[in-house]
């Protein structure tokens, strides 16, 4: 292993360096809902554009699920702190922060 391999792995260990560990998604995902981690619940939101335009205007909010009107949730959007729990549920339109 060279020094530098051994530099980069020492830096990454304890902190110094990130590793890049975000998922990459699809703007937006279809058919995908980020289940939990709701910070706000909004209703009457018409498109899946505006619910992720009001999710980069929101400082904690880094991910969100927009509900088609096909949904049981219907135009319904959740911004969300996290992209755990994603499961594949149709109907539903989901992005990270920024994907508007």
């Amino acid at each position: 292993m060279g020094v530098i391999t051994l530099l980069f792995a020492f830096a990454l260990a304890f902190g110094f360096v990130e590793a890049d560990h975000e998922p990459r998604y699809s703007c937006p995902e279809i058919d995908v809902h980020f289940l939990g981690y709701d910070i706000e619940e909004l209703h009457n939101v018409l498109s899946w554009q505006d619910c992720g335009e009001i999710c980069s205007h929101t400082s904690t909010c880094n991910f969100w699920t927009w509900a088609t009107e096909d949904s049981v949730y219907k135009y319904g959007c959740y911004l969300k702190s996290s992209d755990h729990g994603l499961k594949h549920e149709a109907g539903l339109i989901s992005g990270s922060r920024g994907c508007d």
